[in-house]
């Protein structure tokens, strides 16, 4: 069997493959790890004695520390390793060029009120352009579609799609 170190913060047994992916990715947050990577790779491989700096791996991480690593490991999983920080920032840029912009605010106003009476003009029982109305969208080819109010839904979808 290839000697290993016991990694306490994931619990696994690390094999020398493996060690150099675990010191990558806590580099940041222990200086040490690195230290201790280029110590076994310069040991033999049958040696099984370990570095002495490889002592300071084999003690439990702080609490505190298992903890923050869970919680940024769960919010990398659920945003697809997207920051939130760097959405909510690219969301707050966006949102203060439209706010000094009244000239576009007015623009997308205007195009919502006259997307919502086209859509209105289109669900009356007698709309005025038939061809305007049409939905040409192959995913609304069913007759049913064209009963309310399932035509005011597509016509809704379609107007954001497009917009």
């Amino acid at each position: 069997m290839k000697p290993g170190i016991w990694n306490e913060v994931t619990g696994a047994k690390l094999w020398q493959g493996q060690m150099k992916a675990e010191a990558i990715s806590v580099r940041r947050r222990r200086p040490d790890v690195e230290q201790a990577w280029e110590l076994t790779s310069q040991a033999d491989a049958s040696d099984h004695r370990r570095p002495e700096a490889l002592d300071s791996l084999s003690q439990p991480a702080p609490l505190t520390e298992v903890l923050d690593r869970s919680v940024r490991a769960a919010v990398a999983e659920m945003t697809l390793g997207v920051s939130p920080l760097a959405v909510t920032a690219a969301f707050a840029d966006w949102w203060g060029h439209l706010a000094l912009s009244p000239g576009t605010q007015a623009e997308l106003a205007l195009d919502a009120w006259q997307r919502t009476f086209s859509i209105a003009a289109c669900c009356s029982p007698f709309p005025s352009d038939e061809d305007a109305c049409r939905l040409d969208d192959r995913r609304f080819r069913a007759p049913t579609w064209n009963l309310q109010p399932f035509r005011a839904m597509a016509l809704s979808f379609l107007s954001v799609q497009e917009w």
